[in-house]
């Protein structure tokens, strides 16, 4: 079949126009930030290693014998996987006891430390690159195992050591590099505002120490940038589950009026362990929930003792704001739980003290 003129022609321009595209779109990529001769990737890549307790194969030293790669892994000992030990190797002049090991041809030393990610060379790097490293550890925060390398990770230990001279040593497993990512963005503050909604989304995540983690991210933020306070208490929108909107008051220490107003419509939750963690948390709150005192007052008449208990307790940290529930808690003196009595008591006592003392 032979193609018309006009047919080769549009392709010859279909063609050119991709090819444009193509240059256009390599020549405007931003290049990937690069320390010490590394990019970025491959450092979140070491601090996973790290976090994981494999080798991170980092730095290169000469010594009398030769070049030698330094390679830093919490503990005092090297992984069941690393084959050949020598158990007898010297000591470094700092006195820390040294394990040398070779790797295919490669001559490495293992330098046993005590795990502080915040200090490892690793986070320096991006510490050094600073916001620049951003988006790439959000893009590890969600990273996800292929099959090919969870195969691979489990079979390279049981593999002899004729063949794995000539094999790379496995990726850390992807949960690692995530965790280690988490850990990074709260160790880099302000610069990794940018992150917030990631580290909002893995706050959830089904592994505890990601959620952990995201979770202190959050919290270094919320206290170092109003905006970023102010993103997550717009989270607490009456749309939101009571229970959600008090974890959410909980984890992240929210304050503020729209957080008190969440908090009390979650104290009128028909669950009462919701209820609970409610006036626990406009307890903490204090003065600043002086809005929540009426809904207070009618909790002290609640049919659980706890959150009898409770709403005492919050009504005397607000303190005299709280002192139009003075009828309320004249009456849970007399109750029948003893340390409903005793909290209410209490408040009574410190709200009449500060009403005369306000008195001419």
């Amino acid at each position: 079949m032979r193609l018309e003129p006009r047919h080769l022609k549009m392709g010859l321009i279909l063609f050119v126009a991709l090819a444009t595209g193509v240059a256009a779109l390599m020549l405007t990529r931003k290049p990937e930030p690069r320390y010490r001769g590394k990019g970025v990737r491959e450092w979140i890549k070491e601090l996973g290693y790290i976090n994981s307790g494999r080798v991170a194969q980092t730095f290169k030293a000469t010594t009398p014998t030769g070049t030698v790669e330094l390679a830093f892994a919490p503990g005092p000992r090297p992984l069941s996987w690393i084959r050949q030990v020598d158990p007898n190797a010297g000591n470094t002049q700092s006195v820390t006891r040294v394990v040398t090991f070779k790797m295919g041809t490669t001559n490495r030393i293992l330098l046993p430390y005590n795990y502080n990610p915040g200090g490892s060379p690793p986070m320096q790097a991006l510490r050094d690159i600073g916001i620049d490293s951003i988006p790439y550890l959000v893009k590890a925060v969600s990273r996800k195992d292929s099959g090919l390398s969870r195969l691979y990770w489990r079979i390279y230990p049981d593999l002899p050591s004729q063949v794995t001279r000539y094999l790379p040593v496995p990726s850390v497993p992807a949960i690692e590099t995530r965790r280690s990512a988490v850990s990074a963005l709260g160790e880099l503050g302000l610069l990794a505002k940018p992150a917030v909604p990631a580290l909002l989304l893995v706050a959830r995540d089904p592994d505890h120490v990601v959620r952990d983690r995201a979770l202190n991210a959050l919290r270094k933020l919320r206290h170092l940038d109003d905006e970023v306070h102010a993103a997550l208490v717009g989270l607490l929108s009456p749309k939101r589950p009571n229970a959600e909107a008090v974890e959410l008051s909980r984890q992240y220490q929210l304050r503020g009026p729209q957080v008190v107003e969440a908090l009390i419509r979650a104290a009128q939750d028909t669950n009462a362990s919701i209820r609970r963690d409610a006036l626990e948390t406009l307890k903490d709150i204090g003065p600043d929930a002086t809005s929540a005192v009426p809904t207070l007052a009618r909790a002290l008449a609640d049919s659980d003792g706890g959150i009898r208990y409770l709403a005492a307790r919050a009504l005397e940290e607000v303190g005299p704001a709280a002192k139009s529930a003075i009828p309320e808690l004249g009456l849970a003196v007399h109750d029948t739980n003893d340390m409903v009595r005793t909290a209410a008591t209490r408040a009574l006592q410190k709200l009449k003290s500060s009403r005369e003392s306000n008195e001419p």
